[in-house]
């Protein structure tokens, strides 16, 4: 039920009815006392009178009460309601508007601050999302929902230590908590314990084999720390889970070309790029893919797409430079490397690096 001025429906009734009796009695000593009622039988039904009197002025009152908190009650819902419908929607500020006008009516709804600050966390607004869910705590210090997204804000606003603190909490209150796992996991990994990280997201699996995302991010880290078998594993497991699940089709394709199974590596590209053909990451590497099999000119073509959608991209403006070195095309491969040295400085001397390593070593 909502609030009313912070207080319920049953104390506003108790309050009302406490009053008005209260008020009664002092009139009734009042009358006896200025002897304008001379016997105390008198006395006693003019207190009669009085509260039947009263009554319907009780009644009244208790109606109108109690029909603002039903139009309250209303109201609070249709806007929870609609707030959640937009939500769902991707329609964030329109969620966020209607989230808004619930706290007007019901100041201290955890369960509005909380929905509120997921609106504002998808609009980007961190900062002020993270307020949202500290007032949702505010109400209720021990709602895992709001501790679970506050961590999650810190997270996203690279606070990994307070992040990885918060998700403990949650923990302390919900040790099955799988989302609260993988969030954890998630701040270890960017701490960069890579170790640490994937137990908490093997935990999460345990908890749910089917959670998809714990299968992914168990991929990512096996990845980083250079296990591609394993990684290809986690990743296959997740694509089986949702075969529209870009990333994991990409991680899978990306681990595969780093084992130099360029087919599987291009197969796995090709079902990231069903689901958004304008995935640079995928088309690059599947550019790189055709260039480790010796097909410099179809590798061209697609970093000339990648270059399309963004022309800034290093690492496409690189694997242009080697198939047009590949080519023979020296002097356009040279504005290329040139490209890469002033968009990159960094990538442009770790290959160089690498390919005096590969002459030394020959």
């Amino acid at each position: 039920m909502a609030d009313f001025l912070g207080m319920s429906l049953e104390v506003w009734v108790g309050v009302a009815i406490t009053s008005l009796v209260t008020f009664a009695v002092a009139l009734y000593f009042y009358l006896r006392q200025k002897k304008e009622v001379r016997k105390e039988e008198k006395a006693e039904e003019s207190f009669i009178r009085i509260m039947d009197s009263w009554r319907f002025e009780i009644d009244k009152k208790l109606s109108e009460i109690e029909k603002g908190f039903h139009e309250r009650d209303a109201q609070y819902s249709t806007f929870v309601r609609l707030g959640n419908a937009a939500f769902g929607d991707g329609d964030y500020q329109n969620s966020l508007d209607h989230f808004d006008k619930v706290i007007e009516t019901s100041p201290t709804s955890k369960v509005a601050w909380n929905n509120k600050g997921a609106a504002l966390g998808k609009l980007g607004r961190l900062k002020e999302a993270g307020i949202c869910f500290e007032k949702a705590l505010e109400i209720d210090h021990h709602y895992a929902t709001a501790l679970r997204n506050l961590a999650s804000a810190l997270g996203r606003l690279g606070e990994y230590e307070d992040s990885m603190r918060t998700y403990d909490e949650v923990l302390c209150l919900r040790p099955d908590d799988a989302e609260a796992l993988v969030g954890k996991g998630a701040a270890l990994g960017f701490l960069e314990r890579h170790e640490d990280a994937i137990i908490h997201f093997h935990r999460a699996t345990r908890l749910n084999p089917r959670y998809e995302k714990a299968w992914h991010n168990i991929g990512v880290f096996l990845e980083k720390l250079g296990n591609y078998e394993e990684a290809m594993e986690s990743y296959e497991k997740a694509v089986k889970l949702n075969p529209r699940y870009l990333e994991a089709w990409y991680g899978k394709g990306f681990c595969a070309l780093k084992l130099g199974h360029f087919e599987d590596a291009i197969r796995s590209f090709d079902e990231a790029l069903s689901i958004n053909p304008r995935h640079v990451e995928s088309l690059n590497n599947r550019a790189a893919s055709l260039g480790a099999m010796g097909k410099h000119k179809d590798a061209l073509e697609l970093y000339e797409k990648v270059l399309g959608i963004n022309p800034k991209y290093a690492n496409a403006w690189l694997g242009k430079a080697i198939a047009l070195h590949s080519l023979e095309r020296k002097e356009e491969a040279e504005k290329s490397f040139e490209k890469v040295k002033q968009l990159d400085t960094a990538l442009y001397r770790r290959y160089f690096a690498r390919q005096k390593l590969h002459r030394t070593e020959r």
